[in-house]
């Protein structure tokens, strides 16, 4: 039987009793929705050389969270700060290099236990796909490697994706943006519909923010919103306006776990009507109508 963290093993009837490995990889899976970057794990090109720096920028260390498979829970490791270096730029189209790093496991076949640093490439083309990472590898950032490119500066990286502790946010789930700057019908429309998956039920937070100003000069306008979750209408909001102005409505409420659809309704109030806003205005910039769907932590 597994003991806690902090607990020494002890020896009973000749045998120990205490964790194992697995045991340890497991308690550290249990602490993440998902695995990537704890901290630190910068990824700069190279000025002088087809190669990336790895370094822990503004962070004291840099540590990463990675797995080999659900059964096999996962390992939180520190990755030293160095040089990884790739190979040459396709001479024509464009591929992906994946900077990952490793902790290696000799119970799985690997020479040694130490972290492990390194680059995979992808294959050129005009719309390249990344490829596969090494098997427990974590990515810490991928780079477009444009052809002829001599330096690692010339190519354009992306951060590999962060961890996330179980109970935290996960941010922002959905996010739409109604840009037009035109009158709206009067009929009523759904608009900014998507989905997103929830680990565990979660408390999230439901916001419109629409920028309009009234269709006729010295009118009042006034539009209608609905929040919808999984195709039901959840939450009303009204929308008044005199002028050209941005509101927000919000409305929060405890989702459970599954994948969840989410939309927003849109109609006229009762013949006042108002237009939509987006850009420059009377020397203003209105951002149109925004709808985001923001997680706020378990529930």
């Amino acid at each position: 039987m597994p003991t806690g963290v902090g607990i020494d093993a002890m020896t009973v009837g000749g045998n120990i009793v205490g964790r194992t490995a697995l045991d340890d990889r497991m308690l550290v899976r249990s602490g993440f929705h998902n695995l990537g970057i704890v901290m630190g794990c910068r990824v700069t090109g190279s000025a002088t050389a087809m190669a990336y720096v790895l370094d822990s920028g503004a962070d004291p260390v840099s540590v990463a969270v990675a797995s080999r498979g659900g059964a096999d829970g996962a390992t939180t490791f520190p990755i030293a700060s160095g040089t990884v270096t790739t190979t040459a730029a396709p001479a024509s189209g464009s591929r992906i290099d994946l900077i990952w790093a490793r902790q290696n496991d000799p119970s799985k076949g690997d020479a040694d236990n130490l972290v492990t640093s390194g680059v995979t490439q992808g294959n050129a083309a005009p719309t390249p796909v990344a490829p596969a990472l090494p098997a427990g590898a974590v990515e810490l950032a991928r780079a477009l490697v444009p052809s002829g490119a001599t330096r690692g500066s010339a190519t354009t990286l992306t951060p590999g994706p962060r961890a996330i502790p179980y109970g935290a946010s996960l941010g922002v789930l959905h996010s739409f943006r109604d840009v037009r700057n035109s009158a709206l019908p009067d009929a009523v429309e759904t608009v900014g519909a998507g989905s997103f998956v929830l680990p565990t039920a979660r408390t999230l937070e439901f916001r419109i923010m629409p920028s309009l100003m009234p269709t006729a000069s010295g009118a009042r306008g006034a539009q209608f919103f609905r929040a919808a979750l999984d195709d039901i209408d959840r939450a009303t909001f009204v929308a008044q306006v005199d002028g050209a102005s941005t509101q927000t409505f919000i409305w929060t409420a405890e989702v459970p776990a599954g994948e969840h659809t989410v939309a927003y309704k849109r109609l006229k109030r009762d013949g006042q009507s108002a237009r939509g806003l987006y850009g420059a205005y009377q020397g203003e910039v209105y951002q149109g109508t925004v709808f985001q769907v923001i997680d706020l932590g378990a529930a």
